[in-house]
Protein backbone atom coordinates (compact mmCIF):
# COMPACT_ATOMS: atom_id res chain seq x y z
CA UNK A 1 0.00 0.00 0.00
CA UNK A 2 1.35 3.36 -0.97
CA UNK A 3 1.71 5.69 2.00
CA UNK A 4 0.71 9.31 2.52
CA UNK A 5 4.38 10.14 2.04
CA UNK A 6 4.31 8.36 -1.34
CA UNK A 7 1.23 10.38 -2.34
CA UNK A 8 2.92 13.62 -1.30
CA UNK A 9 6.07 12.69 -3.19
CA UNK A 10 3.97 12.03 -6.29
CA UNK A 11 2.22 15.40 -6.03
CA UNK A 12 5.59 17.11 -5.59
CA UNK A 13 6.46 15.88 -9.10
CA UNK A 14 3.61 17.96 -10.56
CA UNK A 15 4.21 21.55 -11.57
CA UNK A 16 1.69 24.19 -10.44
CA UNK A 17 -0.45 23.92 -13.59
CA UNK A 18 -0.56 20.14 -13.27
CA UNK A 19 -1.41 20.42 -9.58
CA UNK A 20 -4.34 22.68 -10.42
CA UNK A 21 -5.46 20.16 -13.02
CA UNK A 22 -5.14 17.36 -10.41
CA UNK A 23 -7.32 19.34 -7.99
CA UNK A 24 -9.86 19.98 -10.74
CA UNK A 25 -10.08 16.24 -11.42
CA UNK A 26 -10.67 15.57 -7.71
CA UNK A 27 -13.97 17.38 -8.23
CA UNK A 28 -14.91 15.55 -11.44
CA UNK A 29 -17.26 12.61 -10.88
CA UNK A 30 -16.72 11.39 -14.45
CA UNK A 31 -12.99 10.88 -13.83
CA UNK A 32 -13.41 9.55 -10.31
CA UNK A 33 -15.88 6.88 -11.46
CA UNK A 34 -17.05 5.14 -8.26
CA UNK A 35 -15.45 7.67 -5.88
CA UNK A 36 -17.16 10.71 -4.40
CA UNK A 37 -15.71 14.01 -5.67
CA UNK A 38 -14.18 16.43 -3.19
CA UNK A 39 -16.03 19.73 -3.01
CA UNK A 40 -14.34 22.80 -4.50
CA UNK A 41 -14.15 24.80 -1.26
CA UNK A 42 -11.62 22.66 0.60
CA UNK A 43 -9.44 22.39 -2.52
CA UNK A 44 -9.28 26.15 -3.19
CA UNK A 45 -5.74 27.23 -2.41
CA UNK A 46 -4.88 23.81 -0.95
CA UNK A 47 -1.19 22.98 -0.88
CA UNK A 48 0.12 19.51 -1.67
CA UNK A 49 0.06 18.32 1.95
CA UNK A 50 -3.53 19.52 2.38
CA UNK A 51 -4.55 17.71 -0.82
CA UNK A 52 -3.10 14.47 0.56
CA UNK A 53 -4.97 15.04 3.84
CA UNK A 54 -8.24 15.63 1.99
CA UNK A 55 -7.73 12.55 -0.16
CA UNK A 56 -7.04 10.34 2.86
CA UNK A 57 -10.07 11.80 4.69
CA UNK A 58 -12.32 11.14 1.69
CA UNK A 59 -10.89 7.93 0.26
CA UNK A 60 -9.00 6.33 3.14
CA UNK A 61 -6.85 3.44 1.89
CA UNK A 62 -8.11 3.97 -1.65
CA UNK A 63 -6.49 7.43 -1.94
CA UNK A 64 -3.54 6.05 -3.98
CA UNK A 65 -5.97 4.36 -6.38
CA UNK A 66 -7.80 7.67 -6.85
CA UNK A 67 -4.49 9.42 -7.49
CA UNK A 68 -3.59 6.81 -10.13
CA UNK A 69 -6.94 7.34 -11.88
CA UNK A 70 -6.38 11.08 -12.01
CA UNK A 71 -2.74 10.82 -13.09
CA UNK A 72 -3.75 8.52 -15.95
CA UNK A 73 -6.45 11.01 -16.98
CA UNK A 74 -3.75 13.70 -17.00
CA UNK A 75 -1.52 11.46 -19.15
CA UNK A 76 1.08 11.32 -16.38
CA UNK A 77 1.42 7.57 -16.69
CA UNK A 78 5.00 7.79 -15.42
CA UNK A 79 3.80 8.95 -12.01
CA UNK A 80 0.80 6.62 -12.03
CA UNK A 81 3.09 3.66 -12.73
CA UNK A 82 5.48 4.67 -9.93
CA UNK A 83 2.63 4.93 -7.43
CA UNK A 84 1.19 1.58 -8.52
CA UNK A 85 4.64 -0.02 -8.27
CA UNK A 86 4.96 1.22 -4.68
CA UNK A 87 1.55 -0.22 -3.82
CA UNK A 88 2.34 -3.54 -5.52
CA UNK A 89 5.75 -3.80 -3.84
CA UNK A 90 4.12 -3.43 -0.45
CA UNK A 91 1.59 -6.15 -1.31
CA UNK A 92 4.40 -8.46 -2.44
CA UNK A 93 6.23 -7.83 0.84
CA UNK A 94 3.09 -8.83 2.74
CA UNK A 95 2.58 -11.92 0.60
CA UNK A 96 6.19 -13.06 1.14
CA UNK A 97 6.27 -12.30 4.86
CA UNK A 98 6.70 -15.20 7.26
CA UNK A 99 3.25 -15.66 8.85
CA UNK A 100 4.84 -16.95 12.06
CA UNK A 101 8.27 -15.34 12.41
CA UNK A 102 8.85 -16.94 15.82
CA UNK A 103 8.43 -20.51 14.66
CA UNK A 104 12.05 -21.30 13.69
Amino acid sequence: MATNKDLLSTLENLDNDELNQFKWHLQDEDVLEKYEPIKKGPLDGACRTRIVQLMVQNYSREAPEVAVLILREMKRNDLADELEDLANADLEDLANADPDPGSD
